[in-house]
C-alpha cells in the first residue's frame, strides 16, 4: 500500500507543481523543525519523529485531523528502507526528500478522514 499511495497521490504532476512552487517555504519549514539535529557535530540536517510530531502539533493538525498513531506510521512509511538499523540510526533521521513525502502523506491522510 505504501507504493500505491506514492503512485496514485504523490508522484503526480499537480503535486510536483505544488512542491516546486512552494519549495522555499517547504525548505524553511524543514530547517525550522530540524534545528535539534544540527547540534550534533558531523550530523546532516534531519527531522526526528519528535520534531515531526511537534510540527504537526504546532500546525494544530495533531489529534484533530491526524492521530498520534497515524503520525508514527506516516513518519515511518515516508522513510527510505535502511539495510542496517542496528549499527546506524539513519532510520530515525528524516531527510528533506522524506520530509516532503511525509507532508504529502499527512495531506492524503487528512483528505481520507
Amino acid at each position: 500500500q505504501s507504493t500505491w499511495v506514492r503512485k496514485e497521490n504523490l508522484w503526480v504532476e499537480p503535486v510536483d507543481a505544488l512542491i516546486k512552487s512552494n519549495l522555499a517555504v517547504l525548505r524553511n519549514l524543514f530547517d525550522r523543525y530540524s534545528k535539534a539535529s544540527i547540534m550534533k557535530p558531523g550530523t546532516r540536517r534531519h527531522v526526528s519523529m519528535l520534531e515531526f510530531k511537534n510540527m504537526l502539533g504546532d500546525a494544530e493538525l495533531l489529534d484533530s485531523l491526524v492521530s498520534n498513531a497515524d503520525t508514527s506510521l506516516l513518519y515511518n512509511l515516508s522513510m527510505m528502507t535502511q539495510v542496517n538499523e542496528l549499527d546506524s540510526d539513519r532510520h530515525l533521521q528524516m531527510s528533506f526528500l522524506e520530509f516532503l513525502e511525509a507532508l504529502g502523506r499527512v495531506a492524503n491522510c487528512m483528505k481520507t478522514n
